[in-house]
This record gives C-alpha cells, sequence and structure tokens, in this order.
C-alpha cells in the first residue's frame, strides 16, 4: 500500500529530499509525499503541531488499506485489534488535546484507544466514535490525554464490533516548544561549590537527564521528572538522587573558574556498586569508583585530587552512571586548589631622576600568574616628596628622595624603588638688550650693556656678547663696551641655553651727517622694514599735504639715494648697497626730521 524511497535526485536547483513516502492512486499513479521529503523530520518522526495524516504511519495492521478520498488519501479496514504506530511525536504538552478526522457507517461504530509504547502500552486515553451516517460522511471528533510533556511513540488501537469500524483520514495533537534546557531554580551552579544531586537542570528525560524507568522514592521534589528523588534524612540537603542505574545520567549548568581541583563525590552505597563518570564541557575530568558498602543510611565520600579546569566559563556538568552503578548520589564539591603568591617584583623603576610634576606607572608583577590572590598595596616613604596611587602611579611633588614600596596581600612579600625628584627645569624663551644706545660714540668712550632674559625664573639665564668688528668696539663678557675707530659694530647677545639672540647696532663718530642722529624725533610716526634688509626697503609715512624727503647715507657721510614723495607708502631698491653694513635712513616731512638705522643683509 505504501513505499519509502530516499529521494536522490534534485529538482533541478541543487534540492534534496529526505526519506519519504511513495503513495499509489486507484489509476496507479505514483505520487511523492512531497510534505514529508522536504519537511526537517522525514519518515517516523513527527511534529505535534502538524495535522498528521493517517497514511504517514510507520507501522499498521495487516489488512489495513489506504485509498483516495477527497483530501488526499483514508485509511479503511480499521476493524477490532487493528493498530496504526506514529513513533517520536515530538514536544507534546501535558494532557494534550487530541483530534480525528473520522467516518463510520457501521452500526456501532467504534473507539479509538491512544496507547504509549505499545498495542498495551499506557493508555493516554479514548475517542468514542459514532455512526456517522456514511463511509464518506467525515466527522471531526475531539477527546483528550492524560500525558506528561515530551516526545511520545503513539499507538492508535481500534475497538469495536466489525471487520471495518471506522475510516480515519488525520488527527491532530496539540504541540508546544521544544524544552530548553536550563539550570535549576533560574541559577547557574558554580565550581569552586558544592552541587546538590537533586539540583539538575530543568528540561526533562534526554535533555536534562536520562532515567531507564518509572519515577521511584517517596520524594516529592520535581513530581513531574522521572529522576528517583528520595528522602534521606542524612544527606545534605534532605534528599539523594538513587535506584541509579548503567546509562542514566544528570546535567547540571555551571560557571567554572578555571584552576587545580579536588573533587569530591558524596554518596550512600547498600549494595555492590559500579562508577560515577564526571564530565565538564564534553571532556570527562574524572571516574569515581570503589564506593563502599555501608548502608543506605551512612553517608559516605570519595575524593579524587588535583584535577585542572583549563577553562573559565558557563558549560554543562555531566555525572553518568556506569557498571551497574547502585549507589544515591548527595552531592559533589569542588574545592579548588589554593595558589599562594610566591614573590613579586617591579618594572619600569625609572633609571634617572624625575623632575616636579612628571609621573612614572610602576608595574607589579606577582608569581605565579594564576595566584588565587595578586592584589598588592603601594606606599611612598615621604608622600611631600612623591606619591603613589592603587594602581602604582607615581607623581613627583617636590625635590628630594622617596621610597615607593610594593606589598602583596598575600603573603606580606614586597619590592622597592628608589625615587630621586629633582625640580623641573625651566627653560630660557627669549632675551633683550635693554638699552641699545642711539648716541653716536667717539673713540675711547664706554658703554655697559644689560641684557634681560626671559622668562624671569629661567634656571640658566647666562649670555655671551660679541663684536661684529673689533676694530670699530669691544665688548666683554659683562657687556661692557670700549669704543676702539670710526665705524660701526653689530653688539650681539646669545643665551647659553637656547641660543637665544638680541642685537644693537653702535655708530662711531665719521661725518657730521652721522651726527644728526642725535636729532632723531617723530621717529614713532615713521616705520622702515624690513629691518635688516637684503632688497628692498619700506617706508610707512604719515599723511601730509607736503611732499616728503628721503635720503640715504652710509656710515661714511656719503649721500648713496635721494627721493621725493607724496605717497604714503614708498620702496627703495638697496641690493646695490649690499657691500655696506649699515645705513642711515633721513626722512624730512612737514618739519619733522627723521633718522632710521638699517643693517643690510649680505
Amino acid at each position: 500500500m505504501f513505499n519509502l524511497i530516499n529521494q536522490i535526485f534534485g529538482t533541478g536547483n541543487g534540492e534534496y529530499y529526505n526519506i519519504s513516502y511513495l503513495h499509489y492512486k486507484d489509476n496507479g499513479d505514483c505520487v511523492l509525499d512531497d510534505f514529508i521529503a522536504q519537511s526537517s523530520l522525514g519518515v517516523g518522526q513527527y511534529d505535534s503541531k502538524w495535522t498528521i495524516q493517517a497514511e504517514w504511519y510507520f507501522a499498521a495492521s495487516d489488512g489495513t488499506s489506504k485509498r483516495e478520498n477527497s483530501s488526499g488519501f483514508e485509511l479503511r479496514d480499521l476493524g477490532e485489534n487493528t493498530y496504526l504506530y506514529y513513533p517520536n511525536i515530538r514536544n507534546m504538552v501535558a494532557n494534550s488535546p487530541i483530534s480525528f478526522r473520522v467516518s463510520s457507517a457501521n452500526s456501532d461504530g467504534g473507539i479509538i484507544e491512544i496507547r504509549e509504547g505499545s498495542t498495551t502500552g499506557t493508555l493516554l486515553g479514548s475517542c468514542a466514535v459514532p455512526n456517522t451516517g456514511s463511509w464518506t460522511n467525515y466527522q471531526t471528533l475531539n477527546c483528550e490525554l492524560s500525558n506528561s510533556v515530551g516526545d511520545k511513540n503513539i499507538y492508535l488501537v481500534f475497538k469495536g464490533t466489525g471487520t471495518e469500524l471506522m475510516r480515519l483520514d488525520y488527527f491532530k495533537v496539540e504541540g508546544g516548544d521544544p524544552p530548553v534546557q536550563e539550570p535549576y531554580s533560574g541559577s547557574n551552579r558554580t565550581i569552586p561549590g558544592s552541587i546538590e544531586a537533586e539540583h539538575y537542570d530543568l528540561g526533562g528525560e534526554s535533555i536534562a537527564y536520562h532515567d531507564d524507568d518509572t519515577k521511584e522514592g517517596d520524594a516529592t521534589q520535581r513530581p513531574l521528572d522521572n529522576v528517583d528523588i528520595i528522602n534521606n534524612s542524612e544527606a545534605s540537603n534532605g534528599y539523594v538522587v538513587g535506584h541509579s542505574q548503567s546509562g542514566e545520567w544528570l546535567e547540571y549548568t555551571v560557571d567554572v573558574t578555571s584552576g587545580n581541583y579536588n573533587i569530591s563525590l558524596f554518596y550512600f552505597c547498600g549494595e555492590t556498586a559500579g562508577d560515577l563518570v564526571v564530565s565538564l564541557g564534553r571532556e570527562i575530568i574524572s571516574t569515581f569508583s570503589g564506593m563502599q558498602n555501608k548502608g543506605w543510611d551512612k553517608r559516605d565520600s570519595l575524593c579524587v585530587e588535583n584535577i585542572l579546569l583549563t577553562s573559565s566559563g558557563k558549560k554543562i556538568l555531566k555525572l553518568e552512571f556506569v557498571n551497574g552503578a547502585g549507589f544515591d548520589i548527595d552531592a559533589i564539591k569542588f574545592v579548588k586548589q589554593t595558589v599562594d603568591v610566591s614573590s613579586v617584583n617591579l618594572s619600569n623603576c625609572p633609571n634617572s631622576g624625575l623632575s616636579v610634576g612628571d609621573t612614572q606607572q610602576l608595574t607589579a608583577n606577582v608569581s605565579p600568574a594564576d595566584a588565587d590572590d595578586p592584589s598588592v598595596n603601594w606606599s611612598s616613604s615621604d608622600i611631600t616628596v612623591a606619591t603613589v596611587d592603587e594602581s602604582g602611579l607615581i607623581t613627583a611633588i617636590s625635590d628630594g628622595a622617596a621610597t615607593i614600596t610594593v606589598t602583596t596581600n598575600d603573603g606580606g612579600l614586597s619590592d622597592q624603588c628608589e625615587v630621586e625628584i629633582s625640580k623641573a627645569v625651566i627653560s630660557v624663551n627669549g632675551v633683550a638688550i635693554d638699552d641699545c644706545p642711539s648716541i653716536l660714540f667717539h673713540a675711547g668712550e664706554t658703554f655697559q650693556f644689560t641684557a634681560t632674559v626671559f622668562p624671569d625664573d629661567a634656571d640658566d639665564k647666562s649670555v655671551s656678547w660679541s663684536s661684529s668688528n673689533t676694530s670699530v668696539a669691544t665688548v666683554d663678557s659683562s657687556g661692557f663696551l670700549t669704543i676702539v675707530s670710526m665705524g660701526n659694530s653689530i653688539i650681539k647677545v646669545t643665551t647659553n641655553d637656547g641660543g637665544y639672540s638680541a642685537q644693537c647696532i653702535v655708530l662711531v663718530d665719521g661725518s657730521e651727517v652721522i651726527g644728526a642722529i642725535l636729532t632723531n624725533r617723530q621717529s614713532g610716526v615713521i616705520k622702515v622694514y624690513p629691518n635688516p634688509t637684503s632688497i628692498k626697503l619700506h617706508f610707512d609715512l604719515p599723511e601730509s599735504t607736503s611732499e616728503k624727503h628721503i635720503k640715504i647715507f652710509n656710515t661714511r657721510g656719503q649721500l648713496l639715494i635721494s627721493e621725493n614723495t607724496f605717497e604714503t607708502h614708498f620702496e627703495i631698491d638697496v641690493e646695490k648697497f649690499k657691500a655696506e653694513e649699515l645705513l642711515i635712513a633721513h626722512i624730512v616731512f612737514d618739519q619733522n626730521s627723521v633718522y632710521k638705522k638699517v643693517l643690510l643683509e649680505r
């Protein structure tokens, strides 16, 4: 009546089907059941949210037939004690409603028994099917089941009088979302720590635990699970998980801290016992063997030592009974071995001194790296000189010396760093000659230059003095000027810190024209720039209705240029006078006479 095939050919776009059903229509045509072929489950597995077609059975009584009907196919010849088998109906909710689409022309109709596991298994419910008037007059009948949560292997067993009691089109059960493994009481167990056996995860059979038989024991804890939880007044929490058999297991969601552990199993045993395999994150970490038969009321323990848990985080702890089992579990305890600090040393201790205001980050290297308590404290021998914060950051406060000490909280081990603090260096950023004389000197005269170094609190305010023409004028290290002969010289002061400089032009009497510089008046209203210059000399002149007269002399009093202008801005090309070191500009306007000294660059 039906065949199973493995659909190994594609649809032309690379799709492949699961194993599925082939149905033969009344005219002999062969039809593939696309729904099953393209489902994620395939033959022999059903989602409780589906409408389960009668022809999807996995096994059936001999003589059951399949025929076409208006909706597809129906099953016929369902007589007294015939059955249909539908294994692995997934995620059924507790006390699930069930409905059947059936028809019956049998005078007394019939009864559908819904059983779990076999044709004589646990009766989950029954549904009476009346005579619907004809074999084509289908009705939907709603019934209730008495079942637990989870996956079920369902047998439909047909009862009544007659060789054909009814015809079945499909049936439905109410399903829920797949159960999810979650920690008991909503919180992960912790390692290190003690874990009660009865606090295995939520999720049910084959998800959070596996138990081979029905619930045994006398405990009311977790009554919907088949795990055998037993009252035991000698147990740490009043309960044990007992009646253990090979292949049964429990799982716990745990938060793990890595390290070396001693693991203790607390148990009760009154017979020859098997072993318990302990796994963490799918890796076996220990096996407990040799449980002693001291009686079911005597609590005993086994311990395995130096078990290394290499990584921290959320994991699944699994306890699996093997080799016959036959003991009760009270709890399993993980004790992390203590790792003491063995040494501490400082790095980044400054090799050279610090200046006031500087900071320096020290690092405390605690050994071993996996010490349980690597915390440290910091201190300074003199906080008026240097402070240190909780992270090891030194701040230089004032001149002096201080000892920075780091001390471990575990063991009181320490290391030190000696720091020298000096006043912060204040650098020079400029210099000026206080009084650059505009007077005309004569041979044999002297003058004391002074210089101001900036800033006023600079550490090194020393300067050096020089003369560009010692045949005209000399200057000593204190800035004392001595005039030697006629001409001009540039007196320069230079800071030893930073090389900043300032200069002053000294003129020694050589002509009446040069002497006229003594009459320099109204200089503030004239701008001559750049100074020094090498090509152009610019004049910014005041507004005036009269003509302005500009004359350029060398230091020997020789007239080089003479120009007249009414403009307020005027330029003169002085490049051809580069042989001169110094020019004197004489500007006359509105009965004013102004002299300017101009230094030429070569």
